[in-house]
């Protein structure tokens, strides 16, 4: 192991004993075996099932100079826009009932305990529901809140922003909808009995009165302090990006961030992610400005950003080669550690295009707020990054990688055919929603996922 490497672990092994966390994870229950050949189904795939200890395995070896320091990115923000669209009247009508007994298309899988867990899904109308399963995934009863949806419109999948913090706690914004009481969209529900009943926030305040918006995001650090990024428009590359803070768990939301005096708002966002009360990042996509990957950062809980670029891997520069980088999936393992996916994807010149499919990946870590980064390399895309504590984490593409000592190594330990959305409760147990072409079904692991069992989710009353 590397000097960096013993580092990195040396402060993950510190944040332990100072208190990070409650209890110290355990990394015991991890099978040996031999890579092995079975035919592409969605339950057997090629893998590779790792050893106790990452030093018997082939380890993907941290790379980069963690001192280098890429150029400040030339951007400003614009000014705030004095317009908006004109508000077309809609009609509204209340959600027909799912139908009982039949399967439900899931887009989106957050499971808390064993058996109880939320999802995002829809039937025949393609309404999306706020869905709660008692079982494991195999019955999910619709608990989406008393909304009414406009008539005519073509429901989409993505209209749902959630905050799933426990198996009885859940807050969502859900776009396209009115309130059967307030008579607004642009509110957030919250859960404290696992969707049996909600209660709306106050409005959103909105200073342009946005009747329409795009995914964005929560971040909660404790039951009461969290944050909402509501995304409203991208255009002539500027993310019109709204921030909003809640100290009361979500009855009362603050803007403390709009455009025109936000850094937040020059090119696209990707992702957000606090680590405690004051320090956060938002992630980004710099959109072939061939600058290289970069981070926005806060230290006074959102007001003002700042950008922090991220070094080159090696001892080159990021403008050595024509290519177009983000970051996505930021995460923190603990208050001090930070993690984020790093994909950058190079121009082909036959094609003039950015080869999209096959991109450089990394995953960056650090524990002193980006002073110094430990950076690994994948050999192959992932698009989702995630810890079940502090010791363990998976990087989850058609490649599957996992970490058992805090991010310090990575390995590979399995192979799939199809794309995944992923949530697991602990170093074992995890549930995907796995993709090929237009097909998804919902798989289980009971081993850290190296097998999966196939679910067939069906609606109840």
């Amino acid at each position: 192991m590397s000097t960096r490497q013993m580092a990195f672990l040396y402060m993950i092994v510190f944040c332990m004993l100072a208190g990070c966390i409650e209890n110290q994870p355990k990394t015991e229950g991890i099978q040996t075996g031999i890579p092995s050949e079975f035919s592409a189904t969605w339950t057997v795939e090629t893998s590779l099932t790792p050893a106790p200890s990452p030093r018997d395995q082939t380890l993907l070896t941290p790379i980069g100079n963690p001192s280098s320091t890429p150029k400040a990115i030339p951007l400003t923000p614009s000014q705030l826009k004095s317009s908006q669209p004109t508000q077309t009247p809609f009609s509204y009508r209340s959600l027909l009932p799912l139908t009982s007994g039949k399967e439900i298309n899931l887009s989106s899988i957050h499971m808390v305990t064993s058996e109880k867990g939320w999802a995002i899904g829809s039937q025949a109308d393609g309404y999306q529901r706020i869905l709660f399963t008692q079982d494991g995934g195999y019955n999910w009863q619709d608990t989406t809140p008393s909304v009414l949806v406009p008539q005519g419109f073509i429901p989409r999948i993505d209209n749902i922003i959630a905050h799933f913090a426990d198996e009885k706690t859940a807050l969502i914004l859900i776009d396209d909808t009115r309130d059967e009481l307030e008579d607004s969209n642009i509110i957030v529900w919250k859960t404290e009995d696992s969707g049996q009943t909600w209660s709306p926030s106050t409005p959103l305040p909105f200073p342009l009165n946005w009747y329409y918006i795009f995914p964005g995001g929560f971040s909660f650090v404790n039951p009461d302090v969290g944050w909402l990024m509501v995304q409203t428009e991208f255009s002539h590359l500027h993310d019109f990006s709204y921030l909003f803070l809640t100290r009361d768990g979500g009855t009362n939301w603050k803007l403390i961030n709009q455009p025109g005096n936000s850094m937040i708002e020059v090119l696209r966002n990707t992702g957000m992610a606090f680590a405690n009360n004051t320090n956060g990042w938002v992630s980004k996509d710099e959109m072939g400005f061939d600058f290289g990957p970069y981070l926005e950062i806060t230290h006074d809980a959102g007001l003002s950003w700042e950008n922090l670029p991220l070094p080159h891997p090696g001892d080159g520069s990021w403008e050595d080669s024509q290519q177009s980088c983000q970051t996505i999936n930021p995460v923190f393992s603990s208050p001090q550690t930070g993690f984020v996916l790093v994909q950058c994807f190079l121009y082909d010149d036959v094609n003039h295009q950015f080869r999209m499919e096959d991109p450089d990946t990394y995953i960056y870590a650090t524990s002193d707020w980006g002073e110094s980064w430990l950076i690994t390399e994948l050999p192959s895309r992932a698009d989702q990054l995630l810890f079940t504590d502090l010791l363990t984490g998976f990087a989850m593409g058609r490649d599957h990688y996992k970490t058992i000592n805090g991010g310090g190594d990575w390995f590979k330990i399995k192979s799939v055919t199809w794309d995944g959305q992923f949530s697991f409760i602990n170093p074992e147990e995890g549930w995907t929603l796995a993709r090929r072409n237009t097909q998804v079904t919902l798989l289980h692991t009971q081993d850290g996922g190296l097998t999966y069992q196939e679910i067939t989710p069906i609606a109840i009353p």
